[in-house]
């Protein structure tokens, strides 16, 4: 045979070994595209029952390799024993498509990202071990893996490579809390779904992160209340839903266009031991819930007004000697936070009940209701001067005892530098037919024999800047009285409080009842002076006696007047100056009006249970006309606020 012939012959027999493994290659990937389906299904059955504590099972599962389609169905992941039947993980649906191609590219593309029906339910047994936590059979979480973990000679990081999805739904993801380790068993539960398009995980760890329209909501939240404790849930929420049309996550700054909360509400009860069901919330999660043999008094702290400035300046609750200020970090290319933009933000159908049964007497519950709240414009972490201020709004009904009338309260005001120290606040609060009743024994028997009246009406003005604050408060009762009740002016960490004489027996069991503090905390850090009152015609003489008396116990600060003409009742609060800090109490005359019988007429004028009934019937009037006030005074307090 020639060299040729035998060069031919081995080409020849080259071609036809290459063909044969090429068919071989060809007849096991079809074999195997065949039957992946059931191996993939043997396999991973057999790895949940070999590794975790309570085993698992998976109904199906559906790999697509020509297509770089994945579907899982039905996957269970049991609870170890004594943690109950009920699954830790039951997941109905999962599917994943990749872009095969992308993968010669060094980066992962997909197409569709789908979690239906996630169940996840964790559970604490009655000797506090947790069923997430004992998941993996003993003895295999221990077992040291046979591979070396991957070395980093360059020491330039971990890989990560560009990760690109163009639809991600995750849908009806709900998360369940069981805890036994108490006597009363409780539990929490809430629902996720999440809507992404076009997520670009291009650079992980420098974030750079994109992604297109978002959708995320949460719903169906419910916290039972802590053992011990009765009624409704302590918390539960109908649905938080946040949009957005697009994130940059490197960009310095990102748009949120709306944040709507519905039906929020918070129930917080103090029983008549002193046991607070917040504290005994925190104690689920810190240890066993034991019943207290004895309570111990309540520890002196700083007075609440501290306390307030405190946390918002980034102050922990100490001693006045022992307050650290927290130092706000230098902003660089590396540590600045992106200002985040909340275009819109809605809180509508809220609840709060507030039930203190350590009280004297009958203690007393504070049902909120109605609770709205709007926020537009609103800037997060932007320290730029020039950036205008978010809009304010809110509102909200207090049921009272005893068959009282609904009491309102509105709230309208604009705040900036958010999220960078203390914020710039301009605010107008007004609170229409609060009843003294409201407040039990809360309210002294010689205060409200001062008063002389069952109810009142305020007005509130508050402007705060980076360095000082500004707040005036005037009350208004239903016997057309009128005091200049409470003036807070001055540096933030040295505010002096002007506060009228009738209050302080008040403020002083609101300190020690409601608010739980030590009997000293109101004067922590403030200065207490006695303010002013001034009587209206219509005033009882009794009354008018006791407003007099109070007059002469005043310490030279804000004395006040004692007017029998209303016509002298002026606009604002003491010292207030025009443009700067505004509250619009108008005169006795315009807020004490009230149609009665077809005609206008002053509650003055009336007697006895007449003019109480026409002042309660007036609220929702009164409060209207007291909003409209509210709105005009705060357009005439210049932004930034001005608190001289």
């Amino acid at each position: 045979m020639s060299a040729h012939n035998k060069k031919n012959y081995r080409l020849k027999w080259w071609w036809v070994a290459l063909t044969g493994l090429t068919l071989v290659v060809i007849i096991a990937l079809s074999i195997l595209s065949m039957n992946i389906n059931s191996i993939a299904h043997t396999q991973i059955n057999k790895l949940l029952n070999t590794y975790l504590a309570g085993g698992g099972s998976l109904d199906a599962i559906d790999v697509e390799l020509a297509e770089g389609r994945v579907e899982v169905k039905g996957l269970i992941v049991n609870s170890p024993q004594h943690f109950g039947s009920t699954p830790l993980v039951h997941l109905e649906t999962l599917a994943l498509d990749v872009k095969l191609i992308s993968l010669l590219g060094g980066s992962l593309a997909a197409e569709e990202l789908v979690l239906k029906d996630l169940s996840i339910v964790v559970v604490r047994d009655d000797e506090g071990n947790v069923s997430v936590l004992n998941i993996v059979k003993p003895g295999k979480a221990d077992a040291e893996s046979d591979t070396e973990p991957p070395v980093d000679p360059d020491e330039s990081g971990v890989f990560i490579p560009s990760i690109g999805i163009d639809t991600i739904r995750f849908e009806n993801i709900r998360i369940s809390l069981i805890d036994g380790l108490s006597k009363q068993q409780w539990s929490s539960e809430l629902q996720l779904d999440l809507a992404v398009d076009d997520l670009q995980l291009r650079d992980v760890m420098h974030a750079d992160i994109l992604c297109g329209k978002i959708m995320f909501a949460l719903s169906g939240l419910r916290v039972d209340q802590p053992p011990g404790f009765e009624m409704e849930p302590f918390a539960s929420l109908d649905r938080l839903e946040i949009h957005s049309d697009g994130l940059d996550f490197g960009a310095p700054e990102m748009v949120i266009e709306s944040v709507r909360v519905k039906g929020p509400s918070l129930s917080l009860i103090v029983q008549k031991d002193g046991t607070f069901n917040l504290q005994r919330l925190g104690q689920i999660f810190g240890g066993p819930v034991e019943e207290p043999d004895t309570v111990e008094p309540p520890k002196e702290e700083p007075g609440i007004l501290k306390r307030l400035i405190g946390m918002l300046k980034g102050r922990r609750g100490k001693a006045d000697e022992q307050i650290t200020e927290v130092a706000p970090s230098k902003p660089s290319a590396e540590t600045k936070r992106p200002v985040i933009m909340v275009k819109k933000a809605r809180l509508e159908d809220g609840a709060l009940t507030y039930q203190n049964d350590s009280l004297p007497k009958k203690g007393i519950a504070l049902p909120i209701k109605d609770i709205e709240l709007n926020v537009s414009g609103l800037r997060l972490f932007d320290t730029r001067e020039e950036s205008p201020p978010a809009s304010v709004s809110g509102s909200f009904a207090l049921s009272q005892p005893e068959d009282h009338p609904t009491a309102y309260l509105g709230l309208l005001g604009s705040i900036g530098h958010v999220g960078v120290g203390f914020p710039l606040i301009n605010s107008q609060v007004r609170v229409t037919g609060f009843k003294l009743d409201t407040l039990g024994a809360m309210v002294p028997s010689a205060t409200r024999k001062a008063i002389g009246a069952t109810g009142l009406d305020a007005d509130i003005a508050l402007a705060v800047n980076t360095e000082s604050l500004h707040l005036n408060s005037s009350i208004l009762t239903d016997r057309n009285v009128k005091y200049n009740t409470i003036k807070i002016t001055g540096p933030l960490n040295a505010p002096k409080v002007q506060m009228d004489k009738i209050l302080l027996g008040v403020v002083g069991r609101l300190s020690g009842g409601i608010f739980r503090l030590g009997k000293d905390s109101i004067h922590a850090g403030a200065d207490i002076a006695s303010g002013g009152v001034e009587v209206t015609k219509g005033l009882g003489s009794a009354a008018l006696n006791i407003g007099k008396s109070i007059l002469k116990g005043a310490r030279g600060v804000g004395t006040g007047v004692v007017a029998r003409d209303k016509e002298q009742i002026k606009s604002g609060l003491t010292d207030s100056t025009a443009g700067t800090v505004v509250v619009t109490v108008d005169s006795a005359r315009n807020v004490g009006s009230s149609t009665v019988q077809g005609g206008a007429s002053s509650y003055s004028s009336l007697k006895g249970g007449a003019r109480l009934n026409a002042w309660n019937q007036g609220i929702p009037a009164r409060h209207e006309a007291a909003m409209e006030r509210a709105q005009n005074a705060l357009t005439t307090m210049p932004y930034p606020p001005v608190t001289e």
